[in-house]
């Protein structure tokens, strides 16, 4: 995994948009964050995590503070984080929640956290793109956050783009904190950890709870296993009482044996009801041999709490006594079954015999009620005679009455009809004359002539049905030869109106060609009009080719007046700088000479410091030194080789700046110099006004072009249109005339048809009126015959039902319809007296029926008495009934006392099982729990870690090893604690000066720091390992390297150089000068005068 870029804005200290490019130090590898303190460099760190995992790792388990107090209510929070893995480019953009302005209004509102996840599509090689003047990468400056289209939407909800980071990543964010954020102080703190505070890490990075879950599930099988053995003690002695209690019931119920039920069977055999015992003895027993004796009860078993063990012999022993006791039971109810029996078969004869006598009794008086009633009965017979007879002629009466009501309709009818027909003949013209056939033959004659008085029948021949049909089919025909002439006068009005058509049409026609004449003449002078201006304006724009060459060179001559002013700005500041590198440049050699004169002064003095006597001299070789040369105060403090070489080194780089600047001045003039001459010496204002001018000017022939390609564009379409209106006139005139000649031809055709039309509608105002007439008195025609025909008929009908009600009057015996109408009844009541009759009938036979019955001949007079037989039954079922209920007692007992006995058992079998479950169980658990038989006191998951910690120390070593020249390496310490303390997760410090191993804290701050970074870095290889091969191509370290020595710092160094192998790059946040000047490449934090922090990168 790989870090490319970084945006921060409104977060932390850092108010505005700060851009970070981590690619840009991939080729050196590593690079320093440096700054004051409390400037913002570990906020860095925290901007990353809260991109990736919208959390920081300082503030947990307190409220995020994640805005910057410097922000204005306006300004954004935000993060966006590009970063590489599995060969994919992604960027992530997360603001957290806080409060913005109103967008109406006035006052606050909380703005929600929010979070965006891109993918890019095309390139996923992670290299980054150019970067501006301000070191930012051009694609994270503002308004140029990269090319969309590269870029696929992955997730755009907070919670929807978490989730997707966790595939993505492969990393919790514990472990990432641990393999790429190795945060300040967090390894010094994991190194010195206890077992318990280590366990909580580990278990966050190797995610090991199911090792903890699996030792708790164990724990609670153990104890549940514990509660069943209990409960399953406590259930078998809460058995022992339970089947303690059902004996106790069979002895408070008294339940006798088998011997008191012999001695109940022999009762008969003694004298004056005494009972014998089994002794022979006689003891006092009930008057009543069916009552049988109360025996002493047997014993109950003894229980766990008289002494007795609760076991399988109890249990046993319980169910065989209640078995006894249940056989006795029922040979009682056997004896008690037999007494009922006899009892009630007595009171049953008994029963039966006063059934048959009331019986007999009943049929005897009802037959007497019922030869009292017949004479009734008969009347009822013959009035049910009469009304069926009646019946039968009723639908005749009836018929006849129809007929009648049907004949005086008909004769209604018939009447209107007639009055109608006089109506219509009369306002036809014909009078009472049309009574005779033929009557309507003259109507065929014209309007105007009147009927031939010879064809007119008289008036003594009144209509008759044939007649009347002659007279419809005449009018038919008639109305038949005018259906030509009405289709013709119909059309009247349709011919008229088109001739009104015709009219509008040739009158607009006419104008139209009018019209059309009119702009023919007036198209030629226009188009001479048009053409003269169009070559006015050709003459404006042929200056156009020179006007745009003027502005072309005037605006190239303003921009390099506005070069060279700028360019005049940056040589003045060239030179300002080239003044100050050559006032460094003139220091630094003064100093550097100074040095060397102050170190020649004192040469001797340094060389007589270093005799030794007898040893021979540097310079002259004597081993004898009389009078070597002092120190004295006016030489100063002794130069070193170290300063001359440091001061040699600042003269070179001074050297350098200086030779730069003159670079870059002479560079600078030489710009300058050609951007004024292309200017012409001219400013940018100079320049504007001919700009202005020159630019009018073109502007003026463009549209002058413009309107003159316009103007030619007119004349075409004026020609074109001269063209076609010419041919236009002679279309619309040939158009002209044919209308007009249309227009002639109807109005000869309406000619035609209006005299047809007076011909034929006589007297009336048009044909139609005249064959509307004519319908009338078809119709009414028509219905005149219908009614004189259906008047006859009903005639005939009412003289047929007279006869047949004459026939069926003679037949039922009848003299006229009157005794019919008297001696018809209702249905009902006709059903009501025919079921009088017959239920006298049957219960007449029934009574006689019943008192023929053998089983009722030969009975006692006098009722039998069934009372002492009842008493007698009812004493023997309370018998009966007790004995049962005894029986059933027992027999519930004992069904139950078998359950639980089974239910004993079973536990009792099962107990044995469960007691060696639970030994096995609790042997575990306690192991896995640390506890006895564990000697190791280790649990199960600090076990498992241990081997986690044991590949993280043996990647440690390896770099330990070579921090330390072989004398430190870490062990893994799982040694038994103090005071019931875990162990497992201990870590100890191997000296190999002493051979022996001792506790981290006894480490010096340098040694600390070492073995922390060693130990850091080994669980960072182990956890990338598991968590998936993850390659990681970026490490962030922020450690306090300011407590380390010169020599330790560079072995430090070194192993930090050796982490850029495979193109890793590493982020460093140090204080320490040696570091600034071993790492060139750095992002440096500053504050501004306005208290926020900014962010300057130098790769």
């Amino acid at each position: 995994m790989r870090i490319n870029r970084l945006t921060i804005a409104g977060f932390g200290p850092y108010k505005t948009a700060q851009h970070i490019d981590f690619d840009a130090f991939s080729d050196d590898g590593i690079f320093l964050i440096t700054g004051n303190t409390g400037a913002g460099k570990s906020s860095i760190l925290d901007a990353i995590c809260f991109a990736l995992y919208a959390g920081v790792p300082r503030y947990e388990g307190t409220q995020q503070q994640l805005r910057s107090d410097y922000c204005e209510p306006g300004d954004p929070t935000y993060v966006e984080l590009w970063f590489s893995t599995g060969g994919q480019q992604y960027r992530v953009r997360r603001s957290p929640d806080y409060e913005r302005p109103k967008k109406s209004g006035v006052g606050t509102t909380k703005s929600p956290a929010a979070a965006q996840l891109f993918v890019r599509v095309g390139d996923a090689s992670g290299t980054s793109m150019s970067s501006g003047a301000s070191g930012a990468p051009a694609e994270l400056l503002p308004h140029a956050s990269g090319d969309e289209d590269e870029w696929q939407g992955v997730a755009a909800i907070p919670r929807e783009v978490g989730i997707a980071l966790d595939g993505i990543l492969g990393l919790s964010k514990d472990q990432f904190l641990q393999v790429i954020l190795l945060a300040q102080n967090r390894f010094q703190k994991f190194l010195h950890a206890k077992n318990d505070e280590r366990q909580s890490v580990l278990q966050s990075l190797f995610g090991t709870r199911r090792f903890a879950d699996i030792e708790r599930a164990l724990v609670e099988r153990r104890k549940a296993l514990e509660v069943r053995q209990r409960e399953s003690a406590e259930r078998i002695t809460e058995l022992g009482s339970q089947v303690a209690a059902i004996v106790a019931i069979g002895a408070a119920e008294g339940v006798g044996s088998t011997d008191d039920v012999d001695a109940a069977e022999g009762g008969d055999a003694v004298e004056d009801g005494d009972a014998v015992d089994d002794d022979g003895v006689e003891s006092e027993a009930p008057a009543d041999p069916g009552v049988l004796v109360e025996p002493e009860a047997p014993a109950v078993p003894e229980s766990s709490a008289a002494g007795r063990p609760i076991d399988r012999a109890y249990f046993e022993h319980a169910l065989a006594d209640l078995d006894r006791q249940l056989d006795a039971a029922r040979q009682r109810v056997a004896v008690a079954d037999e007494r009922f029996s006899a009892a009630e078969a007595d009171l049953r004869e008994r029963e039966n015999v006063r059934r048959l006598q009331t019986r007999r009794d009943e049929a005897a008086a009802q037959l007497a009620e019922l030869v009292r009633l017949d004479e009734s009965v008969d009347d009822d017979r013959r009035r049910l005679e009469a009304a069926t007879r009646a019946e039968i002629v009723w639908a005749h009466v009836g018929a006849q009455e129809t007929a009648e009501s049907a004949l005086g309709r008909a004769a209604l009818a018939e009447k209107a009809a007639r009055v109608a027909y006089a109506e219509a003949t009369t306002l036809s013209g014909l009078g009472e004359a049309s009574s005779g056939p033929g009557s309507f033959a003259n109507l065929a004659a014209s309007s105007d002539s009147a009927p031939t008085p010879g064809s007119r029948p008289t008036p003594d021949s009144p209509p008759t049905p044939d007649s009347l049909a002659a007279d419809a089919d005449e009018l038919s025909r008639l109305m038949g030869g005018l259906d030509v002439v009405l289709a013709d006068e119909k059309r009247i009005p349709r011919l008229t109106s088109r001739v009104a058509e015709y009219d509008a049409a040739e009158k607009a026609q006419q104008a139209d060609v009018d019209k059309a004449i009119e702009r023919a003449q007036t198209l030629p002078g226009l188009i001479d009009e048009v053409v003269e201006q169009r070559n006015a304006r050709l003459v404006e724009a042929s200056g156009r080719s020179d006007a745009e060459d003027r502005v072309t060179r005037l605006a190239t001559a303003r921009e390099s007046a506005v070069l060279a002013a700028e360019l005049k700005l940056d040589l003045d500041a060239a030179r300002v700088v080239e003044k100050t590198a050559s006032t460094a440049n003139k220091s630094a050699a003064g100093r550097y000479d100074d040095l060397l004169t102050r170190r020649l002064d004192g040469h001797a003095a340094e060389l007589a410091s270093r005799l030794v006597d007898g040893e021979p001299c540097a310079v002259c070789g004597a081993t004898e030194h009389p009078n070597p040369t002092a120190w004295t105060s006016e030489l100063g403090e002794p130069i070193t080789d170290a300063e001359i070489a440091e001061q040699r080194t600042l003269l070179a780089a001074a050297g350098d700046a200086l030779a730069e600047a003159g670079v870059a001045v002479q560079d600078l003039a030489a710009r300058h110099a050609s951007a004024t001459s292309a200017s012409e010496g001219r400013s940018p204002a100079e320049i504007d006004a001919d700009l202005e001018l020159a630019r009018a000017t073109l502007a003026s022939a463009i549209d002058a072009d413009r309107a003159a390609q316009a103007l030619e564009s007119r004349v075409a379409e004026l020609r074109a249109e001269l063209e076609s209106i010419t041919a236009t006139v002679d279309e619309l005139t040939s158009a002209l005339q044919t209308t007009q000649n249309a227009r002639a031809s109807l109005v000869s055709q309406i000619e035609s048809i209006t005299e047809l039309v007076e011909q034929h509608r006589g007297d009336h105002s048009s044909v139609a009126e005249r064959v509307l007439d004519l319908q009338h008195l078809l119709t009414v025609t028509r219905e005149f015959e219908a009614a004189l025909l259906a008047h006859a008929d009903k005639r005939l009908a009412l003289e047929h039902a007279q006869q047949t009600l004459r026939e069926h009057l003679d037949e039922q015996l009848f003299s006229d319809s009157h005794e019919v109408t008297e001696a018809r009844l209702t249905a009902p009541q006709r059903d009501d007296l025919s079921g009088r009759i017959s239920a006298h009938e049957v219960a007449r036979a029934t009574a006689v029926a019943i008192l023929a019955e053998p089983e009722l001949q030969g009975l006692p007079e006098a009722s039998i008495e069934i009372e002492p037989a009842a008493e007698a039954r009812r004493a023997a079922g309370a018998d009966r009934d007790e004995a049962r209920v005894a029986a059933g007692s027992v027999a519930d007992r004992l069904s139950r006392l078998r359950s639980l006995v089974g239910d004993a058992l079973e536990r009792l079998d099962a107990s044995e099982t469960l007691l060696a479950e639970y030994e096995t169980m609790r042997s575990l658990a306690n192991s896995v729990e640390g506890a006895e038989p564990n000697t190791m006191r280790m649990r199960l998951e600090s076990y498992v870690l241990a081997a986690q910690l044991e590949e993280i120390i043996r990647a440690a070593n390896a770099r330990l090893a070579v921090m330390t020249g072989g004398r430190y390496s870490l062990e893994h310490d799982d040694s038994v604690q103090y005071r019931n303390t875990r162990s497992g997760l201990g870590i100890a410090i191997l000296d190999q000066h002493t051979g022996r191993a001792r506790a981290t804290h006894s480490l010096s701050g340098g040694e600390t720091f070492l073995a922390s970074l060693a130990l850091a870095l080994g669980l960072a290889e182990v956890v990338s390992n598991q968590a998936g091969g993850i390659t990681l191509d970026t490490l962030f370290i922020d450690e306090g390297f300011g407590s380390l020595d010169s020599d330790t710092l560079a072995i430090a160094m070194s192993t930090l150089d050796s982490l850029r192998s495979g193109g890793r790059t590493i982020g460093l946040i140090s204080h320490v000068e040696a570091m600034k000047e071993q790492i060139p490449s750095r992002l440096r934090i500053t504050v501004v005068p306005q208290g926020y922090s900014e962010i300057d990168q130098r790769a």
